[in-house]
């Protein structure tokens, strides 16, 4: 008797999870794909069927400033709109040791990313304000430049941003090139040689902008390239000039592999 109750409670539980996924599976998508911008180009995502103008998310990814594009995250972009939100998916240009291209060019062309992407709303359908905006690893590190240093994104684009999530985020390049010395030559390629010249979000204190604007930062432990110090300590950076700041460490997962399984519930 207690095993056919634990069976049926199970069939139940399967039962729902069914019924969740066909509701999230009804929202269509409008996927539009390499959308320009002075610089580069991104991907979008909008759903169809929404019942109201839906919100837009901004993802940039990461790869050290030297490695990935914008269609290996295909699966961020529609998991978001088929739950009602605008999604956004920024390539910038990448560093390698036969090219030219160095900080703060990758930050620099994220920001006029963003800006093209916030002016095409009422065009493409998506709302611009209160934005969220998703970094991971190198890309939380330039998303943490865009917020915190002026030089990269105008004030009336900045307001825009209501929540800002991190993902496994390096902060510090210096801190990153000392706590993993075999990745520092790599770092060297994408900022340059001259480490007087690297460039962090917790070189500067925050612009002047929301205060009540929300940071979420998702560490996982596993992570075998880039430490939780990284997280801690733009926490505690964080907490000088914002409200809401939090760090969970919950998540599970190496580095790629946090992003590889993200979905909309663990985003956020």
């Amino acid at each position: 008797k207690k095993e056919r109750v634990r069976k049926r409670k199970k069939e139940r539980k399967k039962e729902k999870e069914k019924e969740r996924v066909c509701k999230i599976g009804r929202m269509e998508v409008d996927v539009r794909n390499n959308l320009e911008y002075p610089g580069g180009a991104y991907d979008i995502y909008i759903p169809q069927n929404a019942n109201e103008i839906p919100r837009l998310v901004i993802y940039i990814h990461g790869g050290l400033w030297m490695d990935k594009d914008k269609k290996d995250y295909a699966h961020i972009g529609t998991s978001f709109a088929k739950v009602g939100f605008a999604c956004a998916v920024v390539n910038y240009p990448l560093s390698s040791k036969d090219n030219t291209i160095r900080h703060p060019l990758h930050t620099r062309c994220v920001g006029h990313a963003v800006e093209c992407i916030l002016s095409r709303g009422e065009e493409d359908g998506y709302a611009v304000e209160e934005v969220v905006l998703v970094g991971h690893s190198c890309g939380a590190h330039i998303m943490g430049l865009l917020l915190f240093c002026g030089e990269y994104l105008g004030e009336k684009y900045r307001e825009r941003f209501s929540h800002l999530i991190c993902l496994q985020g390096i902060f510090s390049t210096i801190r990153f090139a000392e706590e993993k010395p075999e990745w520092e030559e790599y770092v060297a390629v994408s900022m340059t040689a001259d480490k007087s010249k690297w460039e962090s979000p917790t070189d500067y204190p925050a612009v002047q902008g929301k205060a009540n604007r929300k940071w979420l930062l998702f560490h996982s432990l596993e992570d075998e390239w880039v430490d939780s110090k990284q997280a801690i300590a733009f926490e505690a950076h964080l907490r000088k000039y914002f409200e809401s700041v939090a760090t969970n460490t919950a998540v599970k997962g190496g580095h790629n592999e946090v992003v590889e399984e993200l979905g909309v519930t663990q985003a956020g």
